[in-house]
């Protein structure tokens, strides 16, 4: 099939072209979700609806305010790139929405939170579900809650859904002052938002989950809670988005990012599973300027971004240790092995001198 002229003209299509052609920098994992999204687009089973992809798009850029700009914000590419794909392709024979599930890993200050929050924010006001209950979670409810207050403010610094605050259709529960709850009420549509308790119990009947910093769980009783409640929704949505970390037996990186990449390597078929993967190549290229934007997709959109990374690696080179971890983990898109670093993977690879055994 075909690409028409239109599809080349989406937000996705452009950043899958400069990624493939080289043009914008991106590490192995993210080319290929590019190749496979193009592939996608001539499939005849599936259809790319631009009205879906139109309409996500214009909640993100003429709808929410983003709150430290006080305005809306044009959807960068890479954020465009995923978000347009899971709101774009459905299945011709069922009309289902294709992706079930979606793991987007990206490091810190690449806006996680706020497109975890206005996702949810879509979904209850404006997505296919009429009845939607969404679920927010994280390793704890503490940092669930952060997505929570996220979605407060964003309804709150938002005009056109503080319209529809003042009219009470859109409520916001509070608790110390901080949202904990968001509900939506009108003739046709009834939904909620709300963080997962730290023990889910059986999990209710979730249209989405938007489960954030899954590389601290040890287990996956959260997710598993919330997947086996949407056997009654037609077109159910679980997200993960988080950083990488260290703890390489936990679920994420031993579970969802281990399909994720057999899914991108073509060795595991789960049609149903959109793989974003923002990381570095390899670690040793963790403090390298001209591979930040690797893990840091938001790059050439934030202007003090580049300059924050340079500051942050200085501090983990001067500290080494548990600084030097964080700052791979969070920053700069690198999985490692331990909480702390004894001696730098750099420093190991210059001295193995061919050494094998």
């Amino acid at each position: 099939m075909k690409i028409s002229a239109k599809i080349r003209k989406t937000k996705a299509f452009i950043y899958s072209d400069n990624v493939i052609s080289g043009k914008t920098v991106a590490c192995g994992w993210i080319l290929k979700a590019c190749e496979r999204f193009q592939y996608d687009l001539t499939r005849e089973d599936l259809t790319y609806n631009l009205n879906e992809v139109a309409k996500i798009t214009m909640w993100f850029e003429e709808v929410v305010y983003v709150p430290e700009l006080g305005r809306c914000s044009e959807l960068p590419l890479p954020h465009a790139f995923w978000l347009q794909q899971l709101y774009g392709f459905y299945y011709v024979k069922t009309g289902q929405r294709r992706f079930k599930e979606m793991l987007l890993e990206v490091a810190r200050k690449n806006a996680k939170t706020f497109y975890a929050a206005n996702i949810s924010l879509y979904e209850l006001i404006a997505g296919r579900d009429m009845f939607p209950m969404i679920m927010q979670g994280a390793n704890s409810r503490d940092q669930a809650l952060i997505c929570t207050r996220m979605t407060g403010r964003l309804i709150e610094k938002s005009p056109e859904l503080n319209n529809i605050l003042s009219t009470a259709a859109l409520r916001i529960f509070r608790y110390g002052g901080e949202a904990v709850k968001v509900s939506y009420k009108t003739k046709e549509r009834e939904g909620k938002i709300e963080a997962m308790p730290s023990e889910p119990g059986d999990g209710g009947n979730p249209s989405l989950y938007v489960v954030d910093e899954l590389h601290e769980a040890t287990k996956m009783t959260l997710i598993e809670t919330m997947k086996s409640g949407q056997g009654a929704r037609r077109d159910p949505l679980g997200i993960i988005i988080s950083s990488p970390g260290y703890n390489k037996q936990g679920p994420l990186f031993a579970v969802f990012r281990a399909e994720a990449v057999k899914v991108l390597d073509g060795v595991l078929q789960n049609d149903r599973l959109l793989a974003i993967i923002f990381e570095q190549d390899k670690e040793e290229d963790w403090d390298k300027p001209e591979c930040y934007e690797k893990a840091n997709p938001m790059l050439p959109y934030l202007p003090n971004l580049a300059s924050f990374l340079d500051d942050r690696i200085k501090d983990a080179k001067n500290k080494g240790g548990s600084v030097q971890v964080s700052v791979k983990i969070k920053n700069c898109g690198v999985w490692v092995d331990s909480a702390a670093t004894w001696v730098d993977s750099e420093v190991i690879r210059q001295n193995e001198h061919g050494v094998t055994y």
